[in-house]
């Protein structure tokens, strides 16, 4: 009849009680196997669960999903080769005392990493954007070309490459600019107090209708604003693909046709002057 199994016990007088072989007999080192090839396969499947559970579409980066499985696969072999060496007549008490200080000084040194790798992981798993998309955070508008254990890195228009901190897309309002849907956007200049307003709309909105970058539905429109100085403040609104290279060549081609109508109608501007706003596209 086999031994039993010998408890845990902290020794605290010393490191006397760490091991003790003299209970284990032959069923207990294969008990001990048993527990170790389970924990191989344990390991094995936490580690493809995690990585089909975070690897989803446009949920980030490989780097994560690998660095989270591995995380957890390691936990489980912690796990399992502590209680499997408790059948070899290794105290649990001493050993998870040992793990527990390790854990605890690993925590204390990697604390920025971890908070990182944790907020990496709220953000691949839920998802507000993903790589592809643009958006813009603090004073940043770009395209999400990666989405690493540290941080968000941005392509800016200008191709320079910025990494946001993980931490500080949780924490501030991220403005996703990609959509599904088009986004509004506006040209605001002024005219001379005596044109005729109608007649300025009709001219205007018929020009930019047939651009290849605006788009048809919902309809571009001129709107007057202000009213001083001898001159009416007018904004141009227009819709266009939400991506922000459509934004630029429908802003382009809209100014280039404006000012070759308005030159040829006699139309005089203030063109000292041109300010585009951008506009969410839910206004």
């Amino acid at each position: 009849m086999s031994a039993p199994i010998p408890p845990a016990v902290l020794d605290l007088a010393g490191a006397s009680g760490l091991v003790d072989t003299e209970s284990v007999n032959a069923q207990d080192i294969l008990i001990a196997a048993a527990v170790g090839a389970l924990t191989i396969l344990a390991a094995l499947a936490v580690n493809w669960a995690i990585r089909r559970w975070l690897a989803r579409p446009q949920s980030g980066s490989q780097e994560i999903v690998a660095l989270a499985a591995r995380l957890a696969r390691w936990a489980v072999i912690i796990v399992g080769a502590s209680w499997a060496l408790s059948f070899l007549g290794v105290s649990l008490g001493w050993l998870g005392l040992t793990v527990i200080a390790a854990l605890v000084v690993i925590v204390m040194m990697l604390r920025p990493q971890l908070e990182g790798l944790a907020a990496a992981v709220v953000i691949s798993t839920r998802p507000a954007f993903g790589v592809g998309d643009e958006i813009e955070v603090l004073d940043h508008t770009g395209e999400v070309i990666e989405v690493t254990a540290r941080s968000v890195v941005l392509r800016l228009r200008n191709g320079r490459r910025v990494h946001v901190p993980n931490s500080t897309i949780l924490s501030e309002v991220v403005t996703v600019i990609s959509t599904d849907r088009p986004r509004r956007s506006e040209i605001t200049f002024e005219v001379s107090e005596h044109e005729d307003l109608d007649r300025l709309e009709r001219l205007s909105v018929a020009a930019i209708s047939r651009l290849q970058h605006v788009a048809g539905d919902p309809a571009p429109a001129l709107m007057a604003r202000d009213l001083g100085g001898g001159a009416v403040m007018v904004a141009i609104r227009f819709w266009h693909d939400s991506r922000i290279s459509s934004e630029i060549q429908a802003t382009h081609q809209i100014v280039s046709a404006l000012a070759r109508l308005y030159t040829a109608e006699g139309i005089t501007t203030d063109t000292v002057r041109l300010l585009v706003t951008l506009r969410s596209g839910r206004e």
